[in-house]
């Protein structure tokens, strides 16, 4: 995600790069990101939005799951139709349990995002590209009503939440989205290392790990012999 133009209302405007998409780029401001920000951290308080929110978590955590490779042969079958969908064969659960498990656990998560999505309108969008004989065609959620920018934040519904979130996913950009590692606030990590949604937060945290601890212990140690020896004797 690279910053491209700025706004005085809507702060930067960054392009989202989404290929092998009929969309090129989609483009995504300051305001939206605060404003997701703040949906979803009133998310647990709202049915609607604690659905977005329960969405957006399988979403992640199947983003940093990793599909098994299946090389194990077995009499039968590799999927197997289970209550109206098809899930791993349970004999691979002997054969190779860990994979299993991963599989199973996937295939829940998958469900979850299937079944949240099914309760949204989705509209087709289709326009003609210039000059190469193609169209460019998408499909957009339906917000309930049009967004308003409030000191910087744009107000969102769930929706206009979902379509940013399907946004970030598309340009492989979701998990960027995450909870600060002190303090578990949502915050949009403008940098792919970031943990913390704040300086404060970080210092925080590294103060009460045990390297922190032992680096003041010694620190502390090191300028109680400083102060305390004799004048002639300190380190100048």
């Amino acid at each position: 995600m690279r910053k491209t133009l700025h706004h005085s209302e809507l702060g930067n405007i960054r392009k989202l790069d989404i290929p092998r998409s009929g969309v090129v780029i989609s483009l995504v401001s300051d305001a939206e990101l605060a404003g997701l920000i703040t949906y979803l951290a009133a998310a647990p308080k709202q049915a609607e939005s604690s659905r977005i929110l329960t969405l957006l978590e399988a979403m992640l955590e199947l983003s940093e799951i990793e599909f098994p490779a299946w090389a194990e042969e077995i009499d039968g079958p590799m999927l197997v139709k289970r209550k109206g969908r098809m899930v791993p064969n349970p004999v691979l659960s002997e054969v190779a349990p860990q994979k299993y498990q991963r599989q199973l656990r996937i295939d829940e998560l998958q469900a979850v995002v299937d079944h949240e999505l099914d309760r949204f309108r989705f509209r087709p969008f289709a326009h003609r590209l210039l000059g190469i004989g193609r169209w460019n065609v998408m499909w957009r959620v339906s917000p309930q009503k049009p967004p308003q920018v409030i000191h910087g934040v744009m107000q969102m519904d769930a929706g206009t939440a979902l379509q940013l979130i399907l946004d970030l996913a598309r340009a492989g950009q979701l998990t960027r989205l995450r909870r600060c590692s002190c303090c578990q606030k949502w915050f949009y990590a403008g940098i792919s290392h970031r943990k913390f949604c704040s300086t404060k937060c970080q210092q925080k945290h590294y103060a009460r790990s045990e390297e922190w601890r032992t680096k003041r212990r010694l620190y502390m140690r090191d300028y109680r012999q400083q102060t305390m020896a004799p004048r002639s004797t300190r380190r100048k």
